[in-house]
């Protein structure tokens, strides 16, 4: 068919034969023309935004340069005559939001990992050397030590360090002989070498493993008597206790819950810290407390030998709220076991609701602060969930007390 044929022939041939996606040359020009179409939109857009950034940089240098001083925390209008305005106020509202979120991540990291040194950068070269010499005379331990982080197998951070062994020295004050009586009960009327504490640790580790998690302390723990939470501004973590909400049953079972806290507070502090501080703040709310609602003061005892021995300079500051005339009987009774150090950090707080609060405030950041204690704090304790589930038997949480005869 000719071409003047065809363009005067039949109607529906001819739209057949226009419009027919089955047409390969159509197939063909179609899709050159869409791809070319898109690429054009692409780089136009491309193009638009690529000047609208040069313009905006550029006005922005020439602020710069006036006298005018513009604050920080105050928008640089860019008032192009070519700027879409829809795009204007997108872009105030992306930079105010990147620049606010980047100033509280800034300051969070100045706090706990910048400002805080770890114990090692604070000493001096003589405290260095002793401990270099302690260090060397624990060598032979280093291995095992490396078996038990905090927080148990698994977990990236290790127990045995220079920061470990700086606070063992610390309590022991540096001795240069490499004599202490520390720790203090095993310690007492002979002296030991400076090696000792953390060897007496490492057993206590292995065998006690404070990071187990059994089905008695999940249950002892459904009340909400303790539990770690919060991280202060000197990247220690936060412990609050409430005894006076529960009456301990299971004198051995309430020791464990308290020594699983303090390892998990440790934890959290050097996870917080790049491995810098690994301390806690405890937070004693005596409100409802009655002597019967603690164990025997035999056991209460034994569970702050635990502490000094094995916890040493991980303690920053003890306060007592609403400390009632029981409660401070019983302090009185418990402080004969503790180091002159220990009771140095046990701080009474009044029982004023305002004065309370600013001394949080002091601490930690308003979001860390329950709202019983006027923060906004809302957390409920909820032991399976805080716990998630058993990482052994209740038989395998006492087995201490017949491997470790000092400690039970």
């Amino acid at each position: 068919m000719s071409p003047k044929e065809y363009h005067c022939g039949d109607e529906d041939v001819v739209a057949k034969n226009k419009f027919d996606p089955s047409s390969t040359m159509w197939n063909k020009q179609s899709r050159i023309i869409i791809v070319v179409t898109v690429a054009l939109i692409v780089l136009s857009s491309y193009m638009q935004k690529t000047s609208f950034y040069k313009k905006m940089t550029s006005d922005d240098k020439v602020a710069s340069n006036t006298s005018t001083v513009t604050p920080l925390n105050e928008e640089v209008e860019v008032t192009s005559a070519s700027e879409p305005r829809g795009f204007r106020k997108f872009w105030r509202s992306v930079k105010h939001r990147f620049q606010r979120k980047r100033k509280d991540s800034s300051r969070q990291q100045r706090v706990l990992s910048d400002i805080v040194k770890s114990r090692v950068e604070k000493l001096s070269k003589k405290e260095m050397n002793i401990l270099l010499r302690t260090k060397e005379n624990a060598m032979d331990i280093q291995q095992a030590s490396m078996l038990v982080p905090w927080g148990g197998p698994g977990s990236k951070q290790a127990w045995w360090s220079d920061d470990l062994i700086a606070a063992y020295l610390i309590i022991m004050k540096f001795p240069e002989s490499l004599r202490t009586k520390y720790p203090f009960t095993p310690c007492k009327h002979k002296d030991c070498s400076t090696d000792f504490g953390l060897r007496h640790t490492l057993e206590y580790r292995q065998k006690y493993k404070p990071w187990m998690i059994t089905p008695g302390i999940i249950e002892e723990s459904r009340p909400g008597q303790l539990y770690y939470r919060g991280i202060s501004y000197s990247g220690s973590s936060i412990v609050w206790f409430h005894p006076g909400i529960h009456k301990t049953e299971k004198p051995v079972v309430m020791t464990r819950l308290l020594m699983n806290t303090l390892e998990s507070a440790v934890k959290f502090s050097l996870d917080s810290t790049n491995g810098k501080v690994g301390k806690y703040f405890v937070f004693l709310d005596c409100d409802g407390f009655r002597l019967g609602s603690l164990p025997p003061l035999s056991d209460v005892k034994k569970t702050f030998r635990f502490m000094q021995d094995h916890m040493p300079d991980r303690l920053e500051k003890i306060y007592l709220f609403n400390l009632s005339t029981a409660a401070q009987l019983f302090l009185n009774m418990v402080t004969s076991v503790l180091s002159k150090e220990v009771k140095e950090k046990i701080i009474p707080v009044p029982n004023n609701s305002e004065k309370r609060y600013e001394l949080l405030r002091t601490v930690m950041e308003n979001k860390y602060i329950p709202t019983k204690f006027g923060g906004v704090d809302d957390f409920e304790f909820d032991a399976d969930s805080y716990f998630q589930a058993p990482t052994a038997t209740d038989e395998e949480g006492e087995e201490y007390l017949r491997t470790m005869p000092y400690h039970a």
